[in-house]
């Protein structure tokens, strides 16, 4: 259109220099020819050809691939957002536990503390103390410790998330956590104890009492103090799968990312070495729970008693008579106890007998000999439990186990065996301990002949060391000494009986060795 118009100008003032000069040359110009060149119609617009890009340009385009770049940068930003919302999840269950920590300190461990100093008052008044010193160090074990251990780890990593930025630091924080973390070993080691020193002191009033009066605490909430007391079970775990998730989602770039795998790395090892005491543990806490299931049990809580096997027998035969069909069976480390539902729909178990597996016998019987398929026969000791944890003496009985499948027969054979074999093993250890805390008592002279005894074996193992030569010279200094009262380790040996026997061997001894030198 500018073109135009500037034709069109162009057009007017070539007519209008052309009108001039024949305005000037032949006087007034003609109306008509003027009208007619007003009236003539302007000349067609030409038509305005579409500007189409070329294939050069639209190959630039599509070179660049902004798909990709968007991907990228969208995974990018979502690696950061869960990187952040695992660092808040660590902060927030550390307050949590922090939290349950001083529940238990300032409603259970503290109260008590107290009333045991008061109750030392009151001796002659005749005041029941709660718990004594010593069931406390059972009940509560290294708390304290924990206590104050988890309020340092929790306001350093407050400390830091206050300064908290895109590529902040966080590695040397947790590597100071990691020294700490030892103190669970102690805890968990003694976890049993505390949870057999609770079952025994439900069935003591005033600490029953006490426990009631605690429960009223609006704070504790659903709390109580045993599962509080099971809420340091869960640290290091929890400490494993968030510090391996955080490092995880941190980026090869970042500048704590060769830092956090190596804490990644120490947390790994110490909750690899501790994993078997917390499995353990968590066996604890099942037979605690089974046993509160089970009404009217003879039999009380044992430290180191382990849950073994929970599973349904088809039919069960005492001395020929049958006790019933489908029989709840639980298989402890120590005994095998024969349970039923109280009634449908509940979690209590009715007690129905038990069987104490020291120095029993176990077998698979054949259809023939027991009458019907997947049979076991298990034949108690004379030995017994009472509700005191004491030995009693009862006659043997002759158990026949039905299972449901051939398998499950295979499964109670193999674990009733192994715990049989398990109590032999520890009651062998304990005789022998036994039998040589005896001979020390009543021969203190034992330890040295003893000594002497496994003396070559001391040899052989100071021979890789460099005081091989320091110990070969001892030997010969006490043989030549011994050789030379008259009391060498062969004669020694053979030495029996009471203190009047030693002193009649010695003086014989003398007198022979005097005819001699005659």
């Amino acid at each position: 259109m500018s073109y135009q118009r500037r034709a069109m100008s162009i057009g007017s003032s070539t007519a209008s220099t052309t009108s001039s000069s024949l305005y000037s040359k032949l006087g007034q110009p003609d109306v008509d020819d003027m009208l007619h060149f007003l009236n003539e119609p302007l000349p067609p617009v030409p038509q305005s050809i579409p500007s189409s890009p070329s294939n050069d340009s639209l190959d630039m385009v599509h070179q660049f691939v902004y798909d990709h770049i968007d991907a990228n940068l969208i995974e990018q930003e979502l690696d950061h957002r869960k990187r952040e919302s695992l660092i808040q999840q660590l902060l927030t269950t550390e307050r949590q536990y922090v939290h349950s920590l001083f529940l238990l300190d300032s409603v259970f461990l503290l109260p008590l503390k107290k009333d045991m100093k008061k109750s030392s008052f009151h001796f002659l008044g005749n005041k029941k103390m709660v718990l004594t010193e010593r069931e406390m160090k059972w009940l509560f074990g290294n708390v304290d410790d924990i206590i104050q251990e988890h309020k340092a780890v929790l306001a350093t990593l407050e400390e830091r998330l206050l300064i908290w930025g895109p590529t902040q630091i966080i590695s040397d924080v947790i590597h100071s956590w990691i020294p700490k973390m030892h103190m669970y070993y102690e805890y968990v080691r003694h976890y049993d104890v505390a949870m057999t020193t609770y079952d025994r002191l439900t069935k003591y009033q005033p600490f029953t009492k006490f426990i009631q009066q605690a429960q009223k605490n609006p704070s504790l909430k659903n709390e109580t103090l045993l599962t509080l007391l099971q809420m340091p079970l869960q640290c290091i775990p929890r400490y494993d799968s968030l510090i391996s998730a955080i490092t995880d989602q941190t980026p090869i770039m970042h500048p704590d990312y060769v830092a956090l795998h190596h804490v990644k790395q120490e947390m790994n090892a110490f909750a690899k070495k501790i994993s078997s005491r917390l499995v353990d543990a968590d066996n604890v806490t099942q037979v605690q729970k089974v046993q509160n299931l089970i009404l009217n049990a003879p039999f009380g809580p044992n430290a180191r008693r382990r849950l073994i096997l929970r599973k349904d027998l088809h039919r069960v035969v005492v001395n020929g008579k049958t006790l019933g069909d489908s029989h709840s069976c639980v298989l402890f480390s120590d005994m095998l106890v024969f349970v039923r539902p109280k009634q449908e729909g509940h979690a209590t178990l009715q007690y129905k007998g038990h069987i104490p597996l020291e120095h029993a016998k176990v077998r698979k019987l054949t259809r023939e000999e027991a009458g019907g398929d997947n049979a076991l026969e298990l034949i108690s000791s004379l030995k017994g439990v009472d509700t005191l944890n004491s030995t009693i003496m009862a006659t043997s009985t002759n158990h026949i186990l039905f299972a449901h499948t051939k398998e499950d027969q295979d499964i109670w054979a193999h674990k009733l065996q192994k715990v049989i074999s398990k109590l032999d093993q520890l009651e062998a250890i304990a005789t022998g301990k036994k039998k040589r805390e005896t001979v020390k008592s009543l021969f203190p002279a034992s330890h040295a002949i003893l000594s002497i005894v496994h003396f070559p074996r001391i040899i052989l193992q100071a021979c890789n060391s460099h005081f091989f030569f320091f110990f070969v010279f001892l030997s010969r200094c006490v043989i030549t000494e011994a050789r030379r009262q008259g009391r060498t380790p062969a004669h020694s040996l053979h030495r029996v009986g009471t203190s009047s026997k030693l002193s009649m061997t010695s003086s014989s001894t003398s007198e022979s060795e005097k005819q001699w030198s005659q």
